[in-house]
């Protein structure tokens, strides 16, 4: 099982919950706010520096699809009724792999990390794996960053590094590392 890290101070009101597609829309944009801030940040989601509204549009218009349509679940993290975090699981579309989920964009905004949020949020993913029957979680993580030791302390295992995965905003390229955790 994946450890949970209690560093959360106790004045604070926090909550998870997941996004659905009927909920979406309450969300959406306080959700692309958190994106913009992470990528804005530093954060490698996906998208390059600087953030371009159309393509986080385009992005944010086929994520709500995936979630009507169930491939893919996302959790938010609120810390006093601020959207402070998320995280994304994909389901898989194959007959032989939907035992297993892929874990996407997890992210904390800059003004709440260090509190905890990524911790309990991996550990919420475990449990909605564990309670729906899912054998397995994994994930991707560019290789050159905090994360991996993260998901290392989360009970992720490494299970390869592809090199030049990633193409960075100045043109560079990174490894990325390749993760799982067995659900028990």
């Amino acid at each position: 099982m994946i450890s949970q890290h209690n560093s959360l101070r106790e004045n604070l009101f926090t909550k998870i919950f997941q996004i659905t597609g009927d909920t979406f829309n309450l969300y959406s944009e306080k959700y692309m706010e958190l994106v913009m801030n992470v990528i804005s940040s530093g954060g490698k989601i996906g998208f390059h520096v600087p953030v371009n509204s159309i393509r986080i549009n385009n992005y944010i218009d086929s994520l709500e699809k995936d979630i009507e349509n169930k491939k893919i679940l996302l959790f938010g993290y609120t810390v006093n009724e601020v959207f402070a975090g998320s995280l994304q699981l994909i389901k898989s579309s194959f007959e032989d792999t939907r035992h297993l989920l892929e874990l996407a964009k997890m992210i904390v905004s800059p003004g709440y990390r260090k509190l905890g949020i990524a911790a309990a949020l991996m550990n919420y993913s475990y449990i909605y794996a564990k309670t729906n029957n899912y054998k397995l979680i994994c994930l991707s993580t560019c290789s050159d960053s905090f994360t991996v030791n993260f998901y290392k302390k989360c009970g992720y295992k490494i299970s390869g590094i592809i090199p030049n995965y990633i193409i960075n905003s100045d043109g560079s390229y990174s490894a990325v590392t390749k993760m799982f955790v067995e659900v028990e």
